[in-house]
C-alpha cells in the first residue's frame, strides 16, 4: 500500500499525456473488434479509464492505519463481522468480510458473478485452496467483486472455472498461437470480461512453467 500503489500514482502523474494517448489508441481499436461483446466491454474500459485520468490529479494515497494478519473481529450494536484472509489467490492477499449470523460474505474478486475471473496477479492453485476453505464456513449468500449478489453455487462455479482453465492451459501447445486460437466454451460465452479468457490462459501457462523450474 505504501510502495506499489504510491509508485504507480507517481508514475501515472508523470505520464498523463502518454496515458491519454494510449486510451485514445485503445478506443480506436474498438472499431476493428469483431466480437461485439468484447467491443462493448472495451467501451466500458475506456469510460472507466477516462474517469480515472480525470480524477488522477486529485488522488491522495491514504494507507490503512489498522491492519491484521489472519483475522480480525469487529463488534457493533447490531452484528459482529469477521475480517479474514487465507492468503493470496486472486492477488497477493485476499481479505473478505464474513457475517456469521447472516451466513454472508463480502468476498471481493475471489468470486465474480457472470464474469471471467481475472488472473493477472493471481495464483490459481492457491485460489482453489482459498475457495475450499471459504466453503467450510457455511456461507449461503455472497456479495461478489463484480456482478449480482449470488449464492454459494456461484463460488463453486468460480472454482470449476479455475479448474477448467488450468486444465485447458495444460492441454494447449507451447506456442502463443494455440492460446490465440482457443475458443471460449459455451458455458462461459455470455460472461463479461471476455478479454480475460486468453490472458488467463497465458498467465496460467507462465506460472505453470515457473512451478516446474
Amino acid at each position: 500500500m505504501t510502495t506499489v500503489i504510491a509508485d504507480r500514482l507517481k508514475e501515472h502523474l508523470a505520464k498523463v499525456d502518454e496515458l491519454n494517448a494510449s486510451i485514445d489508441q485503445y478506443e480506436r481499436g474498438i472499431e476493428s473488434e469483431q466480437d461485439p461483446k468484447i467491443a462493448e466491454q472495451m467501451r466500458w474500459e475506456v469510460k472507466n479509464d477516462r474517469e480515472y485520468m480525470r480524477t488522477l490529479p486529485e488522488a491522495r494515497l491514504t494507507p490503512a492505519n489498522v491492519t491484521f494478519e489472519d483475522e480480525m473481529q469487529l463488534h457493533g450494536s447490531k452484528r459482529s463481522v469477521r475480517l479474514i484472509t487465507y492468503g493470496g489467490g486472486h492477488t497477493q492477499s485476499d481479505a473478505f468480510v464474513y457475517l456469521p449470523e447472516e451466513k454472508l460474505a463480502i468476498i471481493g474478486d475471489l468470486v465474480l458473478s457472470g464474469y471471467h475471473l481475472t488472473m493477472s496477479h493471481a495464483n490459481p492453485w492457491e485460489w482453489l485452496k482459498i475457495l475450499d476453505r471459504i466453503q467450510e464456513l457455511g456461507i449461503e449468500t455472497i456479495v461478489p467483486g463484480h456482478g449480482d449478489v449470488c449464492t454459494i453455487e456461484t463460488l463453486r462455479g468460480a472454482r470449476e472455472y479455475l479448474q477448467y482453465m488450468i486444465g485447458l492451459a495444460a492441454e494447449l501447445g507451447p506456442d502463443d498461437a494455440s492460446v490465440e486460437n482457443a475458443v471460449i466454451p459455451e458455458k462461459y460465452d455470455d460472461w463479461l470480461f471476455r478479454f480475460d479468457f486468453k490472458a488467463n490462459l497465458k498467465k496460467i501457462r507462465e506460472l505453470a512453467a515457473q512451478r516446474k523450474e
